[in-house]
């Protein structure tokens, strides 16, 4: 095949991940309210800033809820209706989110909000992982995030355009919400390796056709899926009796926690604070605590996490998932040395303005690095027999570990130092260079059934030192 086809066959499954990706701003939109109107919500329901934290954690606790059952849908009915299903909870909640009446039912409705994000989106990545061919599967994996980081950028950019009418907002949530599902249910094809795996090979055929445009391709790239999964066991009873299955996921996890240690989560989230802390441990300077005040820093901060995203669904095609990752995770080991550096020695001459860019480029790491690991990277190493449980358990831990972060460190009580916590961030995100540098598989840009031939045979390697060099 001449290179403009191959070109073209790599973008053809993208209208189908198109697609899926324009819900995520429906997510996007509903955490970007909760930030946006931060200062509303504690007025009209009488909160305080730690009720805020709740809101999210309820989010969180919905969204693991999500996955589990997420997990659950897309092994026995298909990636397609794990992704309608997710759009149609997520949209009808963050309807109900918008005109709730009382803080209980924004509670409710978060919750059911994040369970609807937890059972779209683990079906999603694990879509456009399916779907999209080796040369174009960053870019296919990565669009969800940035259509769900671009949505929560335009709310918190926008927000007051957006807050005048609720009831016009809903409206129009729920119209779009509709249409998408309409859109996918009857318009995607299904995931041909859940078909193949399935059992269901002539629709698997069908689907590898309309996606591949190429009925011997089609053909050439079934057979090679079915001599993946044929014999195999599935889900948990994989993970029990396969040890090259067991390695893969408890690296996929152990990384998880390293990035989550890291302070890759946990700094986006704390941004504001940690420049407000800075401002009281090392200038002296007297803080005025009103959210409004602050928010252009909120703003700078969204918009660098959608950078990042963007970066990642550019850049990690051309040089490679494990690459990318180890990339990102540098990046921002240097920013954190830097940080470290400046709370240490007390440098003088530094402003908070210049410790606010310090963060805002970790930031832009860590939402590239966050971006290529979960949305490609995971789903590419985990065998197609045990995708669904594999993904499900690495963005479990991935979310246990972000609430965790925002409930237990408490960056704003009176013990809180920096200069211990930047250090202690320093330690995490070297032994995570050196776990990737020692132990992540590289798979390349290759098909997925390449690289699970290569990892149940044991030859997909561990370490980033000898695959960098090729």
């Amino acid at each position: 095949m001449d290179r403009k086809g191959g070109k073209d066959a790599a973008l053809r499954p993208l209208k189908y991940v198109l697609a899926v990706a324009l819900a995520a701003p429906l997510f996007g939109f509903d955490l970007g309210s909760v930030f946006a109107n931060r200062n509303e919500l504690m007025y009209l329901y009488m909160l305080d800033s730690y009720d805020i934290d709740s809101v999210v954690s309820v989010f969180v606790l919905g969204t693991l809820s999500g996955i589990f059952l997420g997990g659950f849908v897309i092994a026995g009915s298909g990636r397609k209706s794990g992704i309608v299903a997710g759009i149609a909870v997520g949209a009808a909640a963050s309807c109900s989110a918008l005109l709730a009446p009382e803080f209980s039912t924004l509670l409710l409705s978060e919750f059911a909000a994040g369970g609807g994000f937890g059972m779209y989106l683990v079906s999603a990545l694990i879509y456009a992982a399916e779907i999209a061919l080796p040369q174009s599967r960053g870019f296919c994996c990565a669009l969800p995030a940035v259509f769900l980081a671009l949505g929560l950028a335009l709310t918190v950019t926008l927000r007051g355009a957006l807050s005048e009418n609720n009831a016009l907002l809903a409206s129009g949530g729920g119209i779009i919400g509709l249409a998408l599902c309409v859109i996918c249910g009857l318009r995607l094809p299904e995931s041909p390796r859940w078909l193949a795996v399935s059992g269901y090979y002539d629709a698997a055929l069908t689907a590898l056709i309309s996606l591949r445009r190429d009925s011997a391709a089609a053909a050439r790239e079934l057979a090679f899926i079915n001599d993946c999964a044929r014999g195999r066991e599935r889900s948990l009873q994989l993970f029990l009796h396969s040890s090259p299955y067991r390695s893969v996921l408890w690296f996929l996890v152990a990384v998880t926690a390293l990035l989550h240690l890291a302070g890759f989560s946990l700094i986006p989230y704390m941004s504001l604070e940690l420049v407000h802390r800075y401002q009281l441990q090392y200038l002296g300077q007297v803080v005025m605590r009103n959210y409004d005040y602050s928010y252009g820093f909120v703003k700078a901060a969204v918009t660098v996490g959608l950078f990042g995203a963007i970066a990642s669904m550019l850049i990690s095609d051309r040089i490679g998932r494990a690459r990318a990752v180890f990339t990102g995770s540098a990046f921002a080991f240097a920013v954190l040395l830097l940080l470290s550096a400046v709370t240490f020695f007390e440098i003088d001459g530094f402003s908070a303005l210049i410790i606010g860019a310090l963060i805002l480029i970790f930031i832009c790491a860590a939402s590239f690095t966050l971006t290529t690991f979960l949305s490609c990277y995971a789903c590419e190493l985990i065998p197609s027999c045990g995708r669904e449980f594999g993904m499900s358990l690495v963005l479990f831990v991935n979310f246990i570990a972000f609430m965790a972060g925002i409930q237990d460190v408490g960056i704003m009580t009176p013990g809180f130092r920096l200069t211990p916590f930047f250090a202690a961030l320093v330690a995490f995100d070297g032994a995570l260079l050196y776990f990737l540098w020692r132990l992540a598989p590289d798979p390349g840009l290759s098909s997925l059934e390449k690289t699970e031939t290569r990892l149940f045979e044991g030859q997909l390697g561990r370490g980033l030192k000898g695959a960098w060099r090729r």
